[in-house]
């Protein structure tokens, strides 16, 4: 049985679970720890920075000097090599939700680079703002996103084009990473796949077949409001096309996708607003 690192109530909690973390892991290039929500949490005037995004790591240690170099903390950290360094540990919302969060850095997410062995589930994020060049979950890696509503308002469509975003990743993550039974509702407008910001996010295919790797490790993967943008699915060649995406909720509802335990949803998190879409029943009780 997982020993809880902590149980966060607070909005400082949040803003400080990354640190603990990085604590709970003697490594130095893992972060670790079993994090759960103890109830819903506002966000409200705590932009969120997150001790784990790439310009922050890289960064010289005082004033301007931006030299490209890890700091001797992270001596060991490989980003986006085989995935081995990141967040290797659990975080599990319990049905709770963070309202009114704000990614504050490019290239930051709310748990950085995700190891394939890091689990987020259980846990709806509402009235989201990414900033230029965030993305939510994690910016790369891999690992297991499930039950993970997004209610995204705000997103910056700018930046470098080599610092790519999204909602449940940002860059291509390993071909094993699993996301399943996940929602984004969109009220921003993004018109389609381009430049920094993916989507839900770019899915690095590798040697697998798309319709074997989309059943399997993509499951049940919807969007709502991104006008044509979507999850963007990449094969080692560079093409991609667009997952699980539709414009609004009636074209959503006229799919007829059933969210319901007899299709594999867990119904002690999901249930479905007014309009037909998922949403977390945390939401729906505020």
């Amino acid at each position: 049985m997982l020993v809880i690192t902590k149980v966060l109530r607070t909005a400082d909690d949040v803003l400080s679970w990354n640190e603990l973390s990085y604590a709970a892991d003697a490594s130095n290039i893992n972060w670790a720890g079993y994090f759960v929500l103890g109830n819903n949490v506002d966000m409200t005037g705590k932009p969120y920075e997150g001790k784990f995004y790439y310009l922050g790591m890289h960064y010289g240690e005082t004033g301007d000097d931006r030299a490209w170099t890890i700091l001797p903390q992270y001596a060991g950290f490989k980003w986006e090599e085989n995935w081995e360094s990141g967040f290797r540990g659990v975080f599990d919302g319990r049905g709770y939700s963070i309202d009114n969060i704000t990614i504050k850095n490019g290239t930051g997410s709310f748990c950085g680079q995700m190891s394939l062995s890091g689990v987020v589930k259980n846990v709806a994020f509402s009235n989201v703002t990414l900033n230029q060049g965030a993305s939510l979950i994690t910016n790369s890696g891999g690992g297991t996103i499930e039950n993970v509503y997004a209610h995204i308002v705000s997103v910056a469509n700018e930046g470098n084009a080599n610092d790519r975003s999204g909602v449940f990743f940002g860059d291509a993550p390993a071909w094993e990473t699993s996301v399943k039974n996940c929602f984004a509702k969109f009220e921003t407008d993004i018109k389609e796949v381009s430049g920094t910001f993916t989507g839900l996010g770019s899915y690095f295919l590798g040697i697998k077949n798309i319709a074997e790797s989309k059943e399997y490790y993509l499951q049940k993967l919807y969007a709502v409001g991104l006008n044509g943008a979507g999850m963007r699915v990449v094969e080692d060649n560079g093409a991609g096309d667009v997952y699980g995406v539709y414009a609004d909720a009636a074209a959503f509802t006229a799919a007829q996708i059933a969210i319901d335990a007899d299709n594999g949803w867990n119904m002690d998190y999901w249930t479905t607003d007014a309009d037909g879409l998922p949403t977390f029943k945390t939401l729906l009780a505020d």
